[in-house]
């Protein structure tokens, strides 16, 4: 309001008296301006303005208002129960039969319809001013070609509007080592290069006005470093303002907002931030921009650039130039960045009419050069006709949908059109048009669907496509299909995707209706580190394939198999399904189909297939205190998982960010969580919202490893955090016992871990009091000094004293371990860095072939009993010699040399303790290497891997801890882990034993 009343004069160096509004004498302005009304156009103020407009000395009139104050305004005049709506009617129909001209700026929003909708219904001559070329939005706008202005960046220079820029790239040091010294580096570059231009920038301003600069890093925590040095070279107060940012006793110049920062420390030479000062602010006294960390993508770039490039009132004779400093490889990538940049604005400026007449166009003028018919796929066809819109009976479309349901009662699906519309629109989708002839209950629309070739690096080359959406309502049910992907905003429309025991109904259970399940993939809710995230599986009938170990804890992700002979497919995260009949359907075919599909899919007596029963049971109840996050497994793969290239891919989301496993405690106070990528410590937040069932991720560090780049629409692409939160792509443990949330649903793994009175998931864990007093897995302290102390505090003497015969002498009780050690006829010590295993053992009578791995954990006094960490670290080797035991495949380096050297225990050598711990009598090193080979080759040998934990967990720790209600959480973890241990070994035909101290 200020600038339509006095400021834009005093900008034009008029005299302004103070605030009032400004008129003048046409001896002064060349023409006279007089009074004129103005006001802000509000829904409360609706009544004054149309009072005023009726009032006959109000000659001239001016309404500033937005978009949203105009839409509330349409809204209450279509409304007869609003109050104003009598008003808000007359001053709408005021506006359009008695006002001029139409100013919008921000311009490049004019193509989304909730935006535009009101003013293009004046029909009023519209001025639409946008200073944002760069968003690909003169693909987008409604406007012909002859009324189009551009004003160029260079004649914005040579104008003295703008300043140019100067890209300054600072002479390459070494790069220095850590985030602080790196900080220090380039407070060092602005203290070389930025003084001596900030004296020159001084005569541009009048007043005494100081040039500023702006900082720009990445998180807060470079702010306040760089704050902190810039305080500490230049001998100033710099501020920092970010959306996290706290003042402190210590630092009073931190701020959440521009506005506050002005208010306060207006004389701050110093600005730092991370996004706020972006765009939005035109303060000229901002000479310079120095960039610690780069923008995600060449538009921010711009955006921050031009901050310092307004040109200011000072000494005419002297040129302005804003400075761009960086490091060295930061500068030349955005001396790079500027060059294209400045291209684009040069053609821009000889071609407006041509970008934005032509780009949407393209496919219509392609189409009028084709023939009206050809004879294609066996058919004589008509040309798609550009010039009208599609009908019902002219379009195709495969049977799959993604099945929504409603969470208020909708009376018509056409009530969605606009907001369906803008969707479509926002996603580089252009002539958006309304299909024709739909039946009622039914929507769809056409449109162009547009992206660059995903081959080209600095150039582009269109890739144009049809695209259909259709939405189709049947009862509680929509069904939408969108041929180039849903972009439909379900919470904003108040639709939710169908429920998994809902999408598990399509493969029914009964021999009236049968239904066969032949291929699955599955989400794991095991979050130990090394537990397997997901697997497909394919057979010819799920039903009569063998249950797995690992099936309490998995969650279907998609199923696909037949229903009454027909193939089916569910996608359960995204309700998808799909019916593979017939490849595609003319559209009323298409609608038939989606009421069949509701129909089965309401039927209360339709129970789901039996298969469904075996897997991670689906929890509905739980409250807000019990879904309060205990740890948490981040895994940015997650994701359908197809047999497309799409899908195949999807694990290489962000191929740069060296992610093997996020998994991490929750700090149960804060939401807090640390984990680790590559060498670094990344801090995170959850928080669970109980208004959308879900959980809201933060984290501005995860965002810098991985920014999101310029997608093919106007908007930026989402953020890493953004796509974890939108896909929900993690698992929590909660605060419930046995619940885990994984990809929006909470679910409790059907885990048998007991039963009555016996635990079978401890079948295989057997307790070894020898394994009591070890303290050491090799011993190589007592080896020499105290051979007695050896065999009874290692693991390696362990096995020596009761190969040997020498265990009752040395006071070794006899047990699990010692009993199993003593049926094998040949232990061989495999140890050292080329080891497939610690010890190998061979039994050749009984066929069996045994590879032990050995471990001394740290189990502390007043410890749980049990070392999920430990189990974690033997368990990745011990799988790995499952890689290896089930290929059959003798190691090279097994030879009878090898054995008879001596043990390494890490760096010192046992002397005189053979690798040869036991063997029967006359068997030479070199027939005992070919009685392991054999043992190795031969597919009809018992397998069984052992680990031999000391330390690591008490078998009592165990039992208690089951027997205990609720079951702790880390016991969970650990038992998880061994339960999927225990899975892999069983499909590798492989025996796992844990021998553990008792």
């Amino acid at each position: 309001m200020a600038d339509i009343r006095y400021r834009f004069w005093s900008h034009l160096g008029y005299d302004v008296e103070g605030t009032t509004l400004f008129t003048a004498e046409a001896d002064v302005l060349g023409k006279a301006l007089e009074s004129v009304y103005v006001e802000q156009f509000l829904p409360q103020n609706v009544s004054m303005m149309v009072q005023h407009l009726a009032d006959e000395i109000t000659d001239r009139a001016i309404l500033v208002g937005t978009h949203q104050a105009l839409g509330d305004v349409r809204k209450a005049a279509l409304d007869p129960d609003d109050r104003d709506s009598g008003d808000a009617a007359v001053l709408l129909a005021r506006i359009r039969d008695e006002f001029d001209l139409v100013i919008v700026d921000e311009g490049h929003y004019e193509p989304a319809i909730s935006w535009s909708r009101g003013v293009r219904e004046f029909n009023l001559p519209t001025l639409l001013l946008s200073a944002t070329p760069y968003r690909n939005d003169y693909k987008s706008f409604r406007v012909r070609g002859r009324y189009l202005f551009n004003f160029p960046y260079q004649e914005a220079i040579d104008r003295r509007v703008i300043r140019p820029a100067e890209i300054i790239v600072p002479q390459a040091n070494e790069r220095p080592e850590g985030r602080e010294a790196a900080i220090t580096g380039f407070v060092g570059i602005l203290h070389r290069e930025l003084p001596d231009r900030l004296r020159q920038a001084e005569r541009w301003f009048r007043n005494g006005t100081a040039p500023k600069v702006m900082v720009r890093g990445d998180d807060l925590e470079t702010l306040t470093l760089l704050q902190s040095e810039i305080n500490r070279v230049f001998e100033t107060r710099s501020v920092v303002i970010h959306d996290l940012a706290k003042k402190t006793p210590e630092n009073r110049d931190m701020f959440t907002s521009v506005a506050a920062a002005l208010r306060s420390r207006a004389d701050a030479q110093y600005w730092v931030h991370q996004n706020k000062l972006m765009e939005g602010i035109d303060d000229s006294s901002f000479v310079a921009v120095a960039i610690f960390d780069l923008m995600g993508n060449a538009r921010q770039l711009v955006q921050q650039i031009g901050r310092a490039t307004r040109y200011s009132n000072g000494d005419g004779r002297v040129r302005q130039t804003g400075w761009v400093l960086a490091t060295p490889a930061s500068a030349e990538r955005i001396r790079k960045a500027w060059e294209r940049y400045q291209s684009y604005e040069k053609y821009a400026a000889r071609n407006t009419a041509h970008i934005v007449t032509n780009e949407v166009t393209l496919p219509d003028r392609l189409l009028e050069y084709m023939a009206e018919y050809q004879y294609i796929s066996g058919e004589f066809r008509a040309r798609f006709e550009f010039e009208r819109p599609l009908d019902a009976g002219d379009i195709q479309l495969p049977q799959t949908a993604a099945v929504l349901r409603t969470a208020a009662p909708l009376p018509d699906i056409r009530a969605f059109g606009t907001v369906i519309e803008e969707a479509i629109m926002d996603k580089d989708r252009f002539k958006i048009t309304e299909i024709e002839g739909m039946p009622q209950g039914s929507m769809g629309f056409s449109y162009y669907a547009w992206r660059n070739s995903p081959y080209l690096i600095d150039r582009f080359f269109s890739e144009w496509r049809l695209g259909i959406f259709l939405a189709v309502q049947q009862g509680d049910f929509v069904f939408m299909h969108d041929t180039e992907g849903l972009v439909v905003d379900m919470d904003g429309l108040r639709l939710e995707r169908a429920s998994r025991s809902v999408m598990e109904k399509a493969f029914p259970e009964g021999d009236g209706n049968p239904s066969r399940l032949s291929r699955m993939s599955f989400s794991s809710l095991d979050m130990s580190q090394h537990a397997i995230r997901a697997m497909a599986l394919r057979t010819r009938s799920f039903a009569d394939a063998f249950t797995d170990l690992l099936d309490p804890s998995l969650v279907p992700a998609t199923a696909a198999g037949f229903v009454n002979g027909t193939a089916r497919y569910v996608g359960f995260n995204r309700a998808r399904l799909r019916d593979a009949s017939e490849r595609y359907v003319r559209l009323e075919d298409y609608i038939a189909w989606t009421a069949e599909i509701a129909d089965e899919l309401a039927d209360a007596d339709r129970e789901r297939s039996r298969v469904f029963d075996r897997y991670a049971a689906l929890v509905e109840n739980i409250a807000n205190h019990e879904a309060q996050p205990v740890s948490i497994l981040l895994d940015p793969s997650l994701d359908d998982m197809r047999d497309d290239e799409a899908g195949g891919a999807a694990w290489a989301l962000l191929e740069d960010v060296n992610y093997f496993d996020l998994c991490a405690d929750v700090n149960a106070a804060t939401g807090n969580f640390t984990i680790q990528i590559g060498e670094e410590d990344v801090r995170c937040s959850i928080e669970f919202i109980p208004e959308t069932r879900k959980y809201r991720l933060t984290s501005a560090r995860l965002d810098e490893l991985a920014p999101a780049t310029e997608g093919d629409g106007r908007r930026q692409a989402l953020t890493l955090v953004q796509r974890l939160n939108r896909g929900q792509a993690f698992r929590i443990l909660t605060q419930r016992n046995g619940v885990v949330y994984s990809e929006g649903s909470f679910y409790e793994p059907k885990m048998q871990w007991v039963q009555g009175e016996t635990k079978p998931v401890l079948e295989y864990v057997q307790a070894s009091t020898s394994l009591d007093r070890v303290e050491s897995e090799k011993g190589e302290n007592d080896y020499e000094a105290n051979r007695g102390n050896w065999y009874r505090h290692s693991i390696f003497g362990l096995f020596a004293a009761t190969c040997e015969g020498l265990r009752v002498a040395n006071g070794i009780a006899d047990d699990n371990l010692t009993f199993a050690i003593e049926n094998l006829p040949v232990w061989l010590c495999d140890d050292d860095n080329r080891e497939a295993a610690d010890f190998i053992g061979v039994d050749p009578d009984a066929k069996k072939i045994v590879l032990v791995h050995a471990k001394v954990g740290n189990q502390e006094e007043g410890g749980r009993g049990f070392n999920v960490g430990g189990l974690q670290d033997v368990g990745r080797q011990a799988l790995a010699s499952l890689g290896f035991i089930s290929r059959g495949q003798p190691s090279t380096v097994w030879t009878p040399e090898r054995w008879q050297t001596d043990v390494q225990a890490n760096r010192t050598a046992l002397n005189g303790r053979s690798r040869i711990f036991r063997g029967p009598a006359g068997l030479t090193a070199a027939q005992l290497n070919d009685l392991l080979h054999e043992s190795c080759r031969n597919p009809s040998f018992n397998r069984e891997i052992w680990i031999v934990g000391a330390k690591m967990a008490r078998r009592r720790a165990l039992e208690d801890g089951l027997v205990a209600v609720p079951w702790e959480n880390r016991l969970r973890q650990f038992l998880m882990h061994w339960d999927a241990m225990q899975t892999a070994c069983a499909r590798a035909n492989t025996r796992l034993r844990f021998y553990c101290s008792s």
